[in-house]
Parts: structure tokens; sequence; C-alpha cells
């Protein structure tokens, strides 16, 4: 179990790395593969017991909130026009 969380948590931090620099662009594309990423790392544990996909769940959900804060943040000026 320690090998798998610690495989989940590096993937979860490759993940925030690759698209912290980019979550800020418009393009759409960006967004399409933070979505198939996060969809990759949920699905590389499906052999592990529930209690553990629900904590991978939970991890990548924070992570992807954490780029949305990042682009509205960046884009909210152009919400005031």
């Amino acid at each position: 179990m320690d090998k798998e969380a610690n495989r989940v948590i590096n993937e979860i931090w490759k993940f925030l790395k690759k698209y912290m620099p980019i979550c800020t662009s418009p393009d759409e594309s960006v967004w399409d593969a933070i979505r198939d990423d996060c969809t990759r790392i949920y699905n590389s544990t499906e052999d592990m017991p529930e209690y553990f996909r629900e904590m991978t769940s939970k991890m990548i959900v924070a992570a992807a909130d954490l780029l949305e804060g990042i682009y509205r943040e960046e884009h909210k000026h152009e919400s005031k026009r």
C-alpha cells in the first residue's frame, strides 16, 4: 500500500507541475488534456480498495480545483469587461 500511495502522490505532483504553468491558457485542449490525465490517474487505481480510490479521487479533484482557481484568478479581469 505504501508504494501505491507514493506512486499516486507523485503522479498528482507531476500533474500539477505539468499544468500549473499552462492552466491559464484559454485553449480548450489544455483542459481536455487535464481531464484526460485526471482520468488516467484515477483509472490507474482500479485494482486498489475503494477507500484508496476515494482518496485518489479527492486528491485529483483538489488538484483540478487548484488549477481552476489559478485560471479564474488570471482571467477575473476579463469578466469585468
